[in-house]
């Protein structure tokens, strides 16, 4: 506090109201501040004064502490923490000045001068049920199109059905379930701007990159080649099913917009043609799988019976016989008897050269029982003829020798082997027996058994002379001279 003093009087003017002296001439006022406590003239002031003065030092003091406090928690303000499944970008007046922040507590500058931005990178799940399905009502949207075959109008509508359309002029049906992640959280970050405020803004983003790369990968395909994602016959170039391809060109336009996102799982969860036509495609999916699994089976069967026939060298034999059709059908015998050489020598295991390359292979199989029968029954020839000549040379020599030992010996055998025989039948006389009357008939027994022998033999005779006459029309439509048969 401080007091006014005036001219120069010694004595203090009381509360502070300034007093003229009487009698005086008036002189310009002069008014001094002066410090009362510096005078030690504290105890002047009031009470009241005095609180007051107190309390505003206090909380001036208080203000003080708490403007501290605050600039402190301003500045920790920049300590933020990264959870796990997340990373961090550091942000300094608005550039970026490091990014791929691992979880953890992080340092930057409080805002506005920095910013620590934190984005989630684990996986986000995305199904698209309705962008390329027939319109259902939502109760049914989840069932598979085999169900939804009584709700077929007989033609799609743009306005109510969504769809695809295939390069053979179809319309096709899909779902597409799929995963994302924020591979690059810098990008993501910079050009996915309304992300952080609005989720929808990132998935409509996700949503069109894939809606464009269905419809154009659709657009490069057929109707068949959708549904049983399977290239069609004579199909040129290199085949890519719906969800490789539509996954691509989605991951693309992506990239194009350095939107940080890739696609992970890409599914077509379920596909069918428009719903009116569903019985038609299924008769025709059925006939086509059984026909594939009668091929099937008919190429298990060729392969069964090739194997069966020569094992492992089939395949080289049927290579070398097609070739020696070829080379008698161009009228080629010299390279033909080479071929026929070659075939040979493969059947009995001997190594041949095909186009300059040694081929071995092990025939077995009937053909290898047929080569080792041939054999034996080669050999029993020549040993049969062999001992039928020497039998005849020692007969020979034993006639000159004493024809008559020889004759009678053999006649002896004859007779011998004629009685042994089993269509002659005994019969035995009494002795002193001068006239006999025989009605012969022969024992019906023995009468059947020979019957039932001589047709055995005659229908083994048949079928011998069946597989001999089917052999040799095999071999003249092929062109095989007789040389090659034996």
């Amino acid at each position: 506090m401080s007091e006014f003093s005036s001219g120069n009087s010694n004595g203090p003017i009381g509360s502070g109201a300034v007093v003229a002296a009487a009698g005086r001439a008036r002189r310009p006022a002069s008014v001094q501040l002066r410090d009362a406590s510096a005078d030690g003239d504290d105890a002047s002031l009031d009470p009241a004064t005095k609180s007051l003065a107190d309390a505003m030092k206090i909380t001036y003091r208080l203000v003080q502490v708490a403007m501290v406090g605050l600039v402190g928690l301003y500045a920790l303000s920049g300590f933020q923490s990264v959870q796990e499944g997340e990373e961090g970008i550091r942000l300094t007046l608005g550039a970026a000045t490091a990014t791929k922040l691992p979880p953890g507590f992080q340092m930057s500058l409080p805002a506005p001068l920095g910013e620590l931005v934190r984005v989630q990178t684990s996986p986000q799940q995305m199904a698209m049920k309705t962008e390329f399905w027939p319109g259902v009502p939502p109760s049914m949207i989840d069932k598979p199109a085999s169900e939804l075959k009584s709700m077929a109008q007989g033609k799609v509508d743009p306005e109510r059905d969504g769809s695809v359309m295939t390069a053979d002029g179809n319309i096709g049906h899909v779902k597409v379930s799929m995963t994302y992640v924020r591979r690059d959280a810098n990008e993501w970050a910079e050009h996915i701007l309304d992300a952080a405020t609005d989720p929808n803004s990132e998935r409509n983003i996700v949503t069109a990159a894939v809606k464009r790369g269905i419809v154009i990968a659709s657009s490069t395909m057929s109707i068949d080649e959708l549904m049983k994602d399977l290239p069609d016959e004579g199909r040129p170039g290199q085949f890519v099913g719906l969800a490789s391809r539509a996954r691509v060109l989605a991951q693309q336009s992506l990239d194009a917009m350095k939107s940080g996102i890739e696609i992970g799982e890409f599914t077509i969860t379920d596909k069918t043609p428009p719903l009116s036509t569903l019985d038609a495609f299924s008769r025709v999916q059925s006939a086509q799988s059984d026909a594939k699994r009668a091929t099937e089976a008919a190429e298990t069967e060729r392969q069964g019976t090739l194997a069966a026939t020569a094992g492992d060298a089939a395949p080289v034999l049927l290579d070398l016989i097609d070739r020696y059709d070829s080379q008698l059908a161009k009228g080629d015998v010299e390279n033909g008897e080479k071929t026929l050489t070659a075939i040979d020598d493969l059947m009995e295991g001997r190594e041949i050269s095909i186009d300059g390359t040694k081929v071995t292979a092990t025939t077995s199989g009937k053909v290898a029982a047929l080569l080792s029968s041939a054999s034996q029954y080669r050999s029993s020839v020549v040993s049969r003829a062999a001992a039928d000549a020497t039998l005849f040379d020692a007969k020979l020599a034993a006639y000159r020798s004493n024809p008559a030992v020889v004759v009678t010996g053999d006649w002896a055998d004859a007779y011998s082997k004629f009685l042994k025989a089993d269509n002659v039948e005994f019969t035995w006389l009494p002795p002193g027996t001068s006239i006999t009357e025989l009605l012969i008939t022969g024992d019906p027994s023995l009468r059947r058994a020979r019957e039932v022998q001589d047709l055995r033999k005659a229908a083994a005779a048949q079928a011998a002379m069946d597989v001999k006459a089917e052999q040799d029309t095999k071999f003249k439509d092929k062109g095989i001279p007789t040389t090659a048969k034996q």
